[in-house]
């Protein structure tokens, strides 16, 4: 674990010591499917299968969400982590950020895996659970009143940005999630909500992103707007998209295919 968190900040994906700190503190190996956990390959930087057609995300795309949502990550912050409930790495994670006093909810729609989740953190993070700053649960994340939130990370691609997830950011709140068609190339999009300031939004990754091509779907196009959006394109109702870079996921999609349902799937 060690080794792969250098390689990472040789890169200049692993920048902050609040994040780097996180990452050092959740092994890696806890959280991979059981065939993979003694091996050397835990701690390549690769995605992994951990069953149900699901993977767990490659350790920069771990590191990259922190790192983007770290302004967010504060101690007593409220986290939703979507799908990545999973394999249950980046849920531990938030969890060490946010602590003392915030909350991670973490929701995944394969029962089978939110389940192999909670025993990993079990093993690794037993004191989050305990005094609830971590909880999984299985089924539609959209179900449910809950409060707004600080911080939102979706583990899985939606084939447009989900309205409904947006509703859910607090004011001055960041959701980080891949959009884009299913099986294809998505774009990791960062979606903040007023107040914000563009620069300090971006809590220094502003220079690693600022070389990057927005891309522009309909899904972040404002009212009345022809063609492909600008970086930072406002999106209406304070809050502004930001596109950073290709990326691929797998699908973001209810267990039972419910319409307009966001159920969780792993990383």
């Amino acid at each position: 674990m060690t080794q792969l968190l250098s390689k990472l900040i040789d890169r200049g994906t692993l920048r902050s010591p609040a994040v780097a700190r996180a990452m050092s503190q959740v092994d890696r190996g806890a959280f991979v499917a059981p065939e993979w956990a003694s091996s050397s390959r835990a701690y390549e930087d690769h995605p992994l299968p951990i069953g149900y057609g699901q993977t767990i995300s490659a350790p920069h795309m771990h590191a990259t969400a922190l790192e983007l949502l770290s302004p967010q990550l504060r101690p007593g912050a409220r986290v939703l982590d979507v799908g990545s409930a999973g394999s249950g790495y980046l849920t531990a994670c938030f969890g060490m950020m946010v602590h003392p006093g915030g909350r991670v909810r973490g929701v995944e729609v394969v029962p089978e895996l939110a389940a192999r989740s909670l025993e990993s953190l079990r093993q690794v993070v037993p004191q989050l659970l305990q005094d609830e700053t971590i909880s999984i649960e299985s089924g539609n994340v959209l179900s449910g009143e809950r409060p707004p939130f600080d911080a939102i990370h979706v583990g899985a691609a939606a084939e447009e940005l989900p309205q409904d997830l947006v509703a859910k950011l607090a004011p001055g709140g960041r959701m980080v999630i891949p959009v884009g068609p299913h099986y294809g190339i998505q774009v990791l999009t960062v979606v903040d909500k007023a107040p914000f300031d563009t620069a300090a939004a971006l809590g220094g990754a502003g220079r690693q992103w600022a070389g990057l091509e927005p891309h522009g779907p309909r899904a972040v196009q404002g009212p009345g707007e022809e063609g492909g959006v600008g970086e930072g394109a406002e999106w209406g109702g304070g809050i502004r998209v930001t596109k950073l870079m290709d990326v691929g996921y797998v699908p973001l999609m209810p267990r039972h295919g419910g319409a307009g349902e966001a159920g969780g799937h792993a990383e």
